[in-house]
C-alpha cells in the first residue's frame, strides 16, 4: 500500500513498493490540481531489500519456515504532487500492476488558518516476525526497582506467571506482557487511526534491526499493508535509532574489519523514507529533516553518532571511566557519545566497502555534536521557528535525561548503548 512522505502546505509525496519494475500510475483529486492529478512513477529497484542467506534460512519457534516471507524483489516508487492547496482535503488512487488502493490526506493549513493540530509521537515498535508468538518481557529498572508505596507485582508461580510466563532479564526474574508483540502493535494502531491524526512521529527503532529485511517487511504489513493502511492517510516523520544502525542475525553492528552491516541498516532506512533534506548536505538523505504543519514546526534529528567517538571493545574511551551511581553523572566525567558500537572512522570504511568509490563527501552518518553541520542546521530551524512564532517538537532517539536501564553512558562502570 502506498505511504505518505515529506507533508508540506502545498506538496505531498507518494511512496508504495512493487515487486516489478512496471511503473505505476497514481491519480490526485482535489482542489487547485487543474490537469496536474495524475503521474507515472520512475521504479527504482532497491538491491539492498533483496534477502540474506541467513533470513532465507531462519527458523521461528511458533512459525512454518518462511511464511513470513514476501517478495524478493522490490521497487520504490516516488511521486510528489506540487502546487497543492494549503488545508485542503485530496483523495488518491494508486494503481500498479492491475492492483488498484485508494486514500485520502490533507495538507497542512498555513498560517493562522487553522482549528485544531493533533500529533501521535511513539518509538520502538521494533517489528520482526517473531513478533507474533513473543511476549516480551515487563521490564523493571534494575537500578531503581520499586518505590517504597508501589504495589508489588505478581512473582514465580502466580496466576500471572502461569497465563503468560516469566523470562530473565538483568539476573532478575521478570513477569511476560500479556499481548504478542505484533498483537499489541496492531491495537496501539487502532488508537492512532481512531484519534485520528495530523501527523505520527517516530522516534527511532521503528524494527528489530534495520538490516534485517523480514523486520521491514513485517512494519509496512501493520502500518501500510494487511494490518491498517494508516499511512496512506496520515503521514509517518521517522526518526533514526540504535536498531536503524543493526542489522539483527546478518552481523549486528558489524565488526571493525566488516562495518557493512551499520551501513546497510542506515541505507535500507534512508532507501524507504524520502524525508526533506538539508540542501547544504544532501549525502545525510534526510536523516534529519524539518516538517511544518500549521502552527506547529517538527525537527527530527539523527541522534546515533555523537562525538567524541566511544569505543569499549577496543578500550577507545574519551575521558576516563567513572563509577557510582547517577549522582556522580556530571559534565565533567560524562561521554557525550551516544553508542559504542562503533566509530564515524570504522562507519565510514565500511561505506567505502560497500559502496567502492565512495569518498568522505558521500558519507551518510551525521554527527550530532556543537561542531556539526546537523548541529548548525538545528540551530538555524529553531531560530527561524521561534521568530515565526511556531511551537517547536523535536524528536531524537537517544533519551538526553535517563535514570533507566538505558542511562548509562559508555565510559561508566556499567556501560549501555
Amino acid at each position: 500500500m502506498p505511504y505518505l512522505q515529506a507533508p508540506a502546505a502545498t506538496s505531498m509525496t507518494i511512496n508504495w513498493i512493487s515487486e516489478t519494475d512496471e511503473p505505476g500510475t497514481i491519480s490526485l483529486s482535489g482542489p487547485g490540481l487543474g490537469k496536474s492529478g495524475k503521474q507515472s512513477s520512475a521504479p527504482q529497484y532497491l538491491d539492498l531489500m533483496e534477502y540474506t542467506r541467513a533470513e532465507l534460512d531462519q527458523q521461528i519457534e511458533g512459525l512454518e519456515q518462511g511464511s513470513w516471507l514476501k517478495s524478493n524483489s522490490n521497487y520504490k516508487h516516488s511521486v510528489t504532487f506540487q502546487g497543492l492547496l494549503p488545508g485542503k482535503s485530496y483523495n488518491y488512487t494508486v494503481t500498479q500492476s492491475g492492483e488498484t488502493h485508494s486514500a485520502a490526506f490533507k495538507t497542512a493549513p498555513k498560517g493562522g488558518a487553522w482549528k485544531n493540530v493533533r500529533i501521535i509521537a511513539f518509538s520502538d515498535s521494533e517489528t520482526e516476525p517473531r513478533g507474533r508468538t513473543e511476549h516480551r518481557e515487563w521490564e523493571l529498572s534494575p537500578v531503581n526497582g520499586y518505590t517504597a508505596d508501589s504495589i508489588q507485582r505478581p512473582g514465580a508461580g502466580s496466576k500471572w506467571d502461569q497465563q503468560f510466563g516469566m523470562t530473565t532479564r538483568n539476573g532478575e526474574p521478570t513477569l511476560r506482557y500479556p499481548l504478542d508483540q505484533s498483537t499489541a502493535f496492531n491495537e496501539n494502531l487502532k488508537h492512532i487511526e481512531a484519534a485520528d491524526p495530523d501527523l505520527v512521529m517516530m522516534a527511532g527503532d521503528l524494527t528489530q534491526g534495520s538490516g534485517y529485511q523480514p523486520a521491514w517487511d513485517e512494519f509496512f504489513g501493520h502500518v501500510a499493508g494487511e494490518h491498517s493502511d494508516l499511512a496512506s492517510s496520515v503521514p509517518l516523520l521517522p526518526a533514526l535509532g540504535n536498531w536503524e544502525t543493526y542489522a539483527a542475525l546478518n552481523g549486528g553492528y558489524g565488526t571493525e574489519t566488516d562495518r557493512t552491516p551499520a551501513v546497510i541498516s542506515r541505507n535500507r532506512f534512508l532507501d524507504y523514507f524520502s524525508l526533506p533534506q538539508d540542501p547544504e548536505h544532501p549525502e545525510y538523505k534526510g536523516s534529519y529533516y524539518r516538517v511544518d504543519h500549521g502552527p506547529v514546526t517538527v525537527l527530527t534529528l539523527d541522534s546515533t553518532n555523537g562525538r567524541p567517538d566511544e569505543d569499549t571493545r577496543t578500550g577507545q574511551l574519551s575521558g576516563e571511566k567513572f563509577s557510582g551511581d547517577d549522582t556522580n553523572m556530571a559534565a565533567g566525567n560524562l561521554s557525550t557519545d551516544t553508542q559504542d558500537e562503533f566509530t564515524f572512522e570504522s562507519y565510514a570504511q565500511g561505506f567505502k566497502d560497500l559502496f567502492p568509490g565512495a569518498t568522505a563527501q558521500d558519507f551518510d552518518l551525521p554527527n550530532m555534536d556543537a561542531a556539526s553541520a546537523q548541529w548548525n542546521w538545528a540551530e538555524k530551524q529553531l531560530a527561524d521557528a521561534r521568530a515565526n512564532g511556531q511551537i517547536v517538537l523535536v524528536q531524537f532517539h537517544h533519551s538526553a535525561y535517563s535514570n533507566g536501564v538505558h542511562g548509562t553512558p559508555p565510559n561508566h562502570e556499567h556501560p549501555d548503548n
